[in-house]
């Protein structure tokens, strides 16, 4: 629309998040991430959550049951979560490689950990655990629900990429289309900031560890 190409408005995007989350991450500390955090997960949850109610909505003529019951009649084995042999990610994956990676990710990866481990006491940083774990459980409504609904109101050639912002725009207003996009952007600057912040502790253990072989 402003005659700028793709690929301009791609390394824009990239440079304008580096430089935000720099400014209020470096001058901000773990604090403003974990605040901006906390703000860009309610959005994320409302959003996340009216996604596929609407979407279900609809499906179903105004009714969000009707929606699922057409999804049950039309496509009920995309509700089927062990699958079949020829799945690109068998379900028998959950117990071996998928445990292994995620036991890696959510308990050892530093910008994971340092939320947990900056809690002012044990207690805190237990309650945080728990509510984080109820979020993930909440994956498959933010995640495979939209799929299945796009699935069902655009048909099978919709490509898998496109599915998610086709539905945004299909069944969101256009002010809170806006609104949903702030809170994406938003949460990539979290993760940018929660990098960059783990990035710098480890920036500085290893200078410290440095000067102490130094002075040894």
């Amino acid at each position: 629309m402003f005659g700028v190409s793709s690929t301009t408005a791609l390394w824009i995007t990239v440079w304008g998040i580096g430089i935000i989350g720099s400014i209020y991450a470096i001058f901000g500390g773990l604090k403003a991430v974990a605040v901006s955090d906390t703000v860009n997960g309610i959005g994320l949850l409302i959003g996340g959550l009216m996604i596929p109610f609407l979407g279900l909505m609809a499906l179903g003529d105004g009714s969000p049951v009707d929606g699922f019951n057409k999804i049950m009649e039309n496509t009920p084995e995309k509700l089927n979560s062990i699958g079949g042999e020829k799945d690109p990610v068998p379900f028998s994956t959950m117990f071996t490689g998928m445990l292994l990676v995620n036991l890696f990710y959510w308990g050892t990866a530093q910008h994971i950990m340092q939320r947990a481990l900056a809690a002012k006491n044990l207690k805190e940083g237990q309650k945080g655990l728990i509510i984080a774990a109820f979020l993930k459980l909440l994956g498959p409504a933010f995640l495979i629900i939209p799929g299945i609904i796009a699935f069902n109101i655009f048909g099978p050639g919709l490509p898998p990429m496109e599915a998610y912002p086709k539905l945004v725009n299909h069944v969101l207003p256009t002010p809170l289309v806006g609104f949903f996009a702030a809170v994406l952007f938003g949460a990539i600057l979290s993760s940018f900031n929660s990098a960059l912040n783990s990035s710098v502790t480890l920036f500085v253990l290893n200078r410290l560890f440095s000067y102490r072989l130094l002075l040894s």
